[in-house]
């Protein structure tokens, strides 16, 4: 009897382990998913991207570093991670980068829905932050509609320098 309680008790399941998103990120392009780019406008293609990330509590700051044969961009977010819409401080932003921000956990995955503007229109792009079991890979899976575009994507980056 005491056999068939022990195997039918659940066992305790694995605890999952988060990593931290903080650190510098360099993209890998050819790991990943761009679809069309980061940007619209072929003009401004993007090639390299060094992303900052570090958090405090839920307070998270990223800072992206863009480049490309005719940009040389650096877009700087700093929000508290509570589900609400917070407007960015980039001025002048190209449609690649964010008038406002909102973000949620999921557990250990940041969901942040990234709010854009292209030809006058608001563009919303989800991404969701995945890191690899072992810390050094980050892959932020990107999905967005809009009347103009459909955004389908995965950047996949390398913690590092």
């Amino acid at each position: 009897v005491l056999v068939v309680l022990l195997a039918a008790s659940p066992l305790p399941a694995a605890a999952q382990t988060c990593n931290a998103l903080d650190g510098t990120w360099t993209l890998l392009p050819e790991k990943g998913n761009l679809g069309s780019g980061l940007s619209f406008n072929p003009w401004y293609a993007i090639t390299g991207v060094r992303l900052t990330l570090r958090q405090q509590e839920r307070r998270i700051e990223q800072q992206w570093q863009f480049s490309g044969p005719h940009v040389a961009r650096s877009a700087h977010y700093a929000f508290t991670v509570d589900g609400t819409r917070q407007a960015t401080a980039v001025a002048e932003p190209m449609d690649f980068e964010y008038v406002a921000i909102s973000a949620l956990w999921q557990n250990c995955t940041l969901v942040q829905t990234g709010y854009s503007r292209l030809f006058g229109m608001e563009i919303q792009t989800t991404s969701t932050f995945v890191i690899a079991p072992d810390g050094d890979e980050l892959e932020i899976i990107q999905y967005g509609e809009s009347p103009i575009s459909v955004i389908d994507r995965r950047l996949v980056f390398r913690r590092g320098p």
